[in-house]
C-alpha cells in the first residue's frame, strides 16, 4: 500500500491511499463513509487487488489523516458537499491520468454512496460502472427540516461537534438491536464492531455544517433531475443489507433502484443481503458481498469470474 497527501484543487491538503498493482485490468475508486476512514477498506482493497484491480481511496475532509486540527467532523465554511464532490473527482481524474485506458470503477459507502452518486450525476462518462454500498434513499421533508436545524445550530456551534444533530440522526437506528450494545446497527461482527469502537478516528460527533452538507448530498444523490444526467448504458450496482436503517431495511434501496430505472439507466443490478447491517463488507458474510462485487465487475471489464 502507498500513503499519499496530495493538493486539492483548492489547495487543501488530501491523504490518498493507493493498493496498486502492476499492469492492472481495472482501477477502483472508493469513497468511504461518514466518521470512518480509508484504511478501514484495506482487506477489500487487498481482495480487489487478487482480481488484477488497482485501488485508490482518500480521506474525506473531516476525517482521517486529511482533516486538520481543528477540522475533524467537518468539511468547509460553505458549501461543505460541493467541496467534497470536487475532491472526489479530482482523485478520479488522478486515477484516470496514472492508469489510462482501462476501465474505471466508483465505489462508495454510505456517505461516499451519495457523493458517488453525486459525482456520478455530474461526470458519467468517467466512468465504466459504479457500485453503491449501504445507500439511502430520499429523506423528503424530515430531512429538509433536518437541514434546517442544522444551518441554525452551525451558526453558533461553529466547528464544535453537533451533538443534537447526531442524536436526531441515530438514535433510531439501534432500537431494532437492542441489548447488543453501541453500534450494533453499524455490523452483527462483534470483533468489527469493537475495531471500530476503539480506532480513533472512528464513531466522533460532526459538526452542524457536517450534518446540513450531507443532507444536502443525499437529497442530490436522489435528484431525479440529476440522475437523468447519467449516460444510459452504464452498469449500476445497488448492494445493501435487509438489516440496514440507513437503507431503509431495503425498501430505500428499492426506491434507488426505481429512480435510476425511471431515469433511463438500463444496467441497474440490486442485491440484498437477508441480515446484513449497515457495513456489509465487515459483516459475517464478507465473503460474499465481495464476491457479488468482484463477480460484477467481471462482467463489466468481460471477464466473467473477475479474473
Amino acid at each position: 500500500m502507498e500513503e499519499r497527501y496530495l493538493k486539492g484543487s483548492d489547495g487543501h491538503r488530501i491523504f490518498l491511499r493507493v493498493w496498486p498493482v502492476e499492469n492492472p485490468k481495472a482501477t477502483v475508486h472508493i469513497n468511504h463513509g461518514m466518521a470512518e476512514h480509508s484504511a478501514r477498506y484495506t482487506q477489500f482493497a487487498e481482495y480487489l487487488n487478487s482480481f488484477g484491480y488497482s485501488v485508490y481511496a482518500q480521506d474525506h475532509r473531516g476525517h482521517g489523516y486529511t482533516k486538520e486540527e481543528d477540522e475533524k467532523g467537518w468539511f468547509a465554511e460553505h458549501e461543505g458537499w460541493r467541496t467534497v464532490l470536487d475532491d472526489a473527482f479530482f482523485i478520479d481524474k488522478l486515477i484516470s491520468q496514472e492508469n489510462p485506458y482501462i476501465p474505471h470503477i466508483l465505489f462508495g459507502h454510505s456517505m461516499g454512496s451519495f457523493i458517488s452518486r453525486c459525482v456520478l450525476a455530474e461526470h458519467s462518462d468517467a466512468f465504466s460502472a459504479a457500485i453503491f454500498c449501504g445507500t439511502g434513499a430520499s429523506q423528503g421533508l424530515i430531512g429538509r427540516i433536518g437541514q434546517k436545524i442544522a444551518r441554525h445550530n452551525a451558526k453558533k456551534n461553529g466547528r464544535m461537534p453537533d451533538k443534537m444533530m447526531d442524536n436526531l440522526a441515530f438514535s433510531s437506528f439501534g432500537k431494532r438491536f437492542k441489548g447488543e450494545g453501541d453500534y450494533a446497527w453499524v455490523t452483527a461482527d462483534k470483533d468489527e464492531r469493537q475495531k471500530y469502537i476503539d480506532d480513533p478516528l472512528c464513531g466522533f460527533v460532526c459538526s452542524s455544517s457536517f450534518y446540513s452538507d450531507l443532507i444536502e448530498l443525499s437529497f442530490r444523490a436522489n435528484d431525479k433531475n440529476l440522475a437523468t444526467g447519467i449516460k444510459k448504458d452504464i452498469p449500476i450496482l445497488l448492494i445493501s443489507g435487509t438489516e440496514d436503517p440507513v437503507g431503509g431495511y431495503g425498501k430505500g434501496i428499492e426506491r434507488v433502484r426505481k429512480l435510476y430505472l425511471d431515469s433511463g439507466i438500463r444496467k441497474v443490478e440490486m442485491k440484498l443481503f437477508p441480515n446484513g447491517r449497515h457495513e456489509i463488507l465487515n459483516e459475517p458474510e464478507r465473503e460474499e458481498v465481495m464476491k457479488t462485487i468482484s463477480d460484477f465487475i467481471g462482467k463489466v471489464i468481460g471477464e466473467d469470474d473477475g479474473r
